[in-house]
């Protein structure tokens, strides 16, 4: 698979800090919406490319 099949660290793992992804944005932000709908895309036709 190329480098988009998947994310190079996922949001729940721990950084630097010991700190989330998560953790730098509320649960009402706005980016929290983008990431729900760009999960719910099928990129497998995007990626294959």
């Amino acid at each position: 698979m190329g480098y988009w099949a998947r994310t190079p660290q996922a949001r729940g793992q721990q950084i630097l800090f010991s700190t989330t992804l998560d953790d730098f944005f509320p649960p009402d932000h706005p980016v929290r919406l983008i990431g729900e709908l760009l999960d719910g895309f099928d990129w497998t036709s995007w990626e294959s490319q």
